[in-house]
């Protein structure tokens, strides 16, 4: 009979994501990862594989809570031009709180990795995708209870809501003084107003 293993995977991989996030997934060693979940490498190879497997465990689990934030967003309260704001603004409130200003772990994959590795590409895709339909599903609300009178297709506002996001948490990344947060809250406040009115 095999030995019980000495650890939670979950929590492993928690510290996986933390140590990916904290540099990037070109950049962490083996030794990073060992010295950022405590485990050997031994028992790295053997619960993991590889750095790439390990990589895609954590990428996993990342996007497992993004789904549960989706549907947070998705049952909260509130018009849809609400909720569509409250969740844009946590996202960049999300990164704001994170050490070292980290952008989403889905984001910086897409960046670094593109289509080289399938796998990583589909787990990417399918948390972008669920972003904007969250954001798709939030604006139909809105054009549904009147909070938001644009005449843009859903769709495509979720796409164009999706992109700037997305620049606001690179931005984010590299302007991070009180100055540069006041900067984006102001931009995200402008997008707002121009893409969700008529």
């Amino acid at each position: 009979m095999s030995r019980p293993r000495g650890f939670r995977t979950e929590t492993v991989v928690d510290a996986a994501i933390e140590q990916f996030r904290s540099s990037s997934y070109a950049a962490t060693s083996t030794d990073d990862l060992c010295s950022g979940t405590g485990l050997s490498r031994s028992s790295l190879y053997n619960t993991f594989g590889n750095k790439a497997a390990m990589y895609q465990a954590a990428l996993q689990r990342y996007d497992d809570t993004g789904r549960g934030r989706a549907e947070r967003f998705l049952a909260a309260e509130g018009t849809g031009r609400e909720v569509v704001e409250a969740m844009l603004r946590d996202t960049i409130e999300q990164q704001r709180d994170a050490a070292d200003r980290r952008t989403c772990m889905v984001l910086a994959a897409s960046v670094e990795l593109g289509d080289d590795d399938p796998q990583i590409a589909e787990l990417a895709r399918q948390n972008l995708d669920r972003y904007t339909a969250t954001l798709t599903a939030l604006i139909e609300r809105g054009k549904a209870d009147g909070s938001i009178t644009s005449t843009i297709g859903s769709a495509e506002l979720a796409g164009m809501l999706h992109a700037m996001i997305n620049g606001l948490q690179i931005a984010g990344r590299v302007h991070t003084d009180q100055g540069d947060d006041a900067r984006i809250d102001r931009t995200l406040t402008s997008a707002l107003s121009q893409l969700l009115s008529r």
